[in-house]
């Protein structure tokens, strides 16, 4: 019986299952790289991050090496490329902070979440990270190298 798939054929369609949930028709698609996050928001986020989650992540970001993950820097990149941004919001809403998941407001989780972005290089924009599900799932997760 004759092949009727070669082995890169097989590498592309499944290529295209994996991405064809972040290619919605008529929604349009962002990336962390087009300023999805103001300065001012992310300075908030900043000082958020200060009072809710620097004593376990650190001043870096770095976390410390061991059970608490890093929010900045290559394993964070890695851990993250290509997922949504409400992947992050959700993540982070409903496991921080530790002691008390879910207990910030939903645009105080926005402004960690945009200084994160910012502390990890990605570029401010004009427009607020908005706390909206609906929204942050049209935004990917990408870090240019």
């Amino acid at each position: 019986m004759k092949r009727l798939h070669s082995p890169w054929v097989r590498v592309f369609l499944a290529a295209l299952a994996v991405l064809a949930p972040f290619t919605a028709p008529g929604v349009e698609q962002r990336t962390t790289n087009d300023g999805v996050y103001t300065f001012t928001q992310a300075l908030r986020g900043e000082s958020d991050y200060r009072r809710e989650c620097v004593s376990c992540h650190m001043e870096d970001l770095q976390g410390n090496g061991q059970w608490v993950p890093g929010l900045a820097g290559d394993s964070f990149v890695a851990r993250w490329s290509g997922h949504s941004l409400a992947d992050l919001f959700r993540f982070i809403q409903s496991t921080m902070p530790q002691t008390a998941p879910r207990s910030l407001s939903a645009g105080t989780y926005a402004d960690i979440v945009a200084y994160i972005l910012s502390a990890n290089g990605l570029p401010a924009g004009k427009r607020e990270l908005k706390p909206d599900m609906e929204s942050l799932k049209t935004i990917r997760f990408m870090v240019r190298s």
